[in-house]
Protein backbone atom coordinates (compact mmCIF):
# COMPACT_ATOMS: atom_id res chain seq x y z
CA UNK A 1 0.00 0.00 0.00
CA UNK A 2 3.00 2.39 0.71
CA UNK A 3 4.53 1.53 -2.79
CA UNK A 4 1.42 2.37 -4.40
CA UNK A 5 0.63 5.85 -2.53
CA UNK A 6 4.65 6.45 -2.87
CA UNK A 7 4.11 5.59 -6.82
CA UNK A 8 1.32 8.24 -7.28
CA UNK A 9 2.65 11.04 -5.05
CA UNK A 10 5.86 10.76 -7.61
CA UNK A 11 3.63 10.89 -10.52
CA UNK A 12 1.57 13.55 -9.69
CA UNK A 13 4.84 15.37 -8.65
CA UNK A 14 6.36 14.92 -12.17
CA UNK A 15 3.11 16.24 -13.72
CA UNK A 16 2.52 18.89 -11.72
CA UNK A 17 5.91 20.09 -12.72
CA UNK A 18 6.96 19.50 -15.87
CA UNK A 19 7.72 22.46 -18.48
CA UNK A 20 4.64 21.15 -20.86
CA UNK A 21 1.60 23.36 -21.27
CA UNK A 22 -1.42 21.21 -21.89
CA UNK A 23 -0.84 20.96 -26.26
CA UNK A 24 2.97 19.47 -25.46
CA UNK A 25 4.93 22.81 -26.22
CA UNK A 26 7.49 24.21 -23.93
CA UNK A 27 7.47 27.97 -22.62
CA UNK A 28 9.80 30.63 -24.25
CA UNK A 29 12.19 32.40 -22.23
CA UNK A 30 13.00 35.39 -24.23
CA UNK A 31 10.95 38.38 -25.83
CA UNK A 32 12.42 37.52 -29.38
CA UNK A 33 11.30 34.12 -29.02
CA UNK A 34 7.55 35.28 -27.70
CA UNK A 35 7.42 37.36 -30.98
CA UNK A 36 8.00 34.73 -32.65
CA UNK A 37 5.98 31.96 -31.17
CA UNK A 38 2.26 31.34 -31.98
CA UNK A 39 -0.82 32.04 -29.97
CA UNK A 40 -1.47 30.75 -26.89
CA UNK A 41 2.68 29.32 -26.18
CA UNK A 42 3.55 30.02 -22.66
CA UNK A 43 6.11 32.24 -21.00
CA UNK A 44 8.56 32.52 -18.53
CA UNK A 45 10.40 36.12 -18.68
CA UNK A 46 12.59 38.11 -16.85
CA UNK A 47 12.87 41.99 -17.08
CA UNK A 48 11.88 45.45 -16.19
CA UNK A 49 8.80 46.43 -15.45
CA UNK A 50 8.64 50.06 -17.87
CA UNK A 51 5.48 52.30 -18.71
CA UNK A 52 1.72 51.91 -18.52
CA UNK A 53 0.70 51.81 -22.02
CA UNK A 54 -3.07 52.20 -20.94
CA UNK A 55 -5.84 49.84 -21.33
CA UNK A 56 -4.07 47.29 -18.53
CA UNK A 57 -0.91 47.06 -21.24
CA UNK A 58 3.02 47.39 -19.66
CA UNK A 59 5.94 47.72 -21.41
CA UNK A 60 8.14 45.14 -20.32
CA UNK A 61 12.46 44.84 -21.61
CA UNK A 62 14.43 42.17 -20.99
CA UNK A 63 17.28 44.25 -21.72
CA UNK A 64 17.30 43.63 -25.19
CA UNK A 65 14.04 43.85 -26.66
CA UNK A 66 10.57 44.82 -25.24
CA UNK A 67 6.92 43.79 -25.74
CA UNK A 68 3.67 44.86 -23.93
CA UNK A 69 2.34 43.11 -21.40
CA UNK A 70 -1.08 42.90 -20.01
CA UNK A 71 -1.89 42.82 -16.47
CA UNK A 72 -5.45 42.45 -15.07
CA UNK A 73 -6.45 45.62 -13.32
CA UNK A 74 -7.55 42.61 -10.74
CA UNK A 75 -3.94 41.35 -9.63
CA UNK A 76 -2.83 44.71 -8.48
CA UNK A 77 -5.59 44.60 -5.70
CA UNK A 78 -4.23 40.82 -5.23
CA UNK A 79 -0.55 41.57 -5.17
CA UNK A 80 1.53 40.99 -2.29
CA UNK A 81 4.60 42.30 -3.67
CA UNK A 82 3.02 45.23 -5.01
CA UNK A 83 5.53 45.92 -8.37
CA UNK A 84 6.66 49.59 -9.72
CA UNK A 85 8.12 51.00 -12.97
CA UNK A 86 12.15 49.87 -12.80
CA UNK A 87 11.63 47.27 -10.86
CA UNK A 88 13.20 43.38 -12.07
CA UNK A 89 10.77 40.86 -12.47
CA UNK A 90 9.88 37.51 -13.60
CA UNK A 91 6.36 36.92 -15.50
CA UNK A 92 4.79 33.75 -15.72
CA UNK A 93 1.63 33.70 -18.81
CA UNK A 94 0.93 33.24 -22.62
CA UNK A 95 1.53 34.70 -25.70
CA UNK A 96 -1.16 36.62 -27.37
CA UNK A 97 -1.33 37.45 -31.51
CA UNK A 98 -4.45 39.39 -32.43
CA UNK A 99 -5.30 40.53 -36.25
CA UNK A 100 -4.76 44.03 -35.76
CA UNK A 101 -2.30 44.41 -32.37
CA UNK A 102 0.89 43.75 -31.76
CA UNK A 103 2.28 40.47 -29.87
CA UNK A 104 1.57 40.78 -26.24
CA UNK A 105 1.99 38.92 -23.00
CA UNK A 106 -1.16 38.19 -21.07
CA UNK A 107 0.64 38.01 -17.56
CA UNK A 108 -0.96 35.06 -15.23
CA UNK A 109 1.52 35.69 -12.05
CA UNK A 110 4.55 38.11 -11.51
CA UNK A 111 7.62 38.26 -9.10
CA UNK A 112 9.44 40.43 -7.88
CA UNK A 113 12.97 40.04 -7.92
CA UNK A 114 14.83 41.22 -4.52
Amino acid sequence: MKIAAYFIFLLAFVFFSCDLDINGGPPVYSISDANGARDGTPVVLEGTLGAFMGDEKWDFSDGTNSIPIEIDDEYWWRDPNHVEVGDTIIIYGEVEKEVWERTYINVDRIVKKK
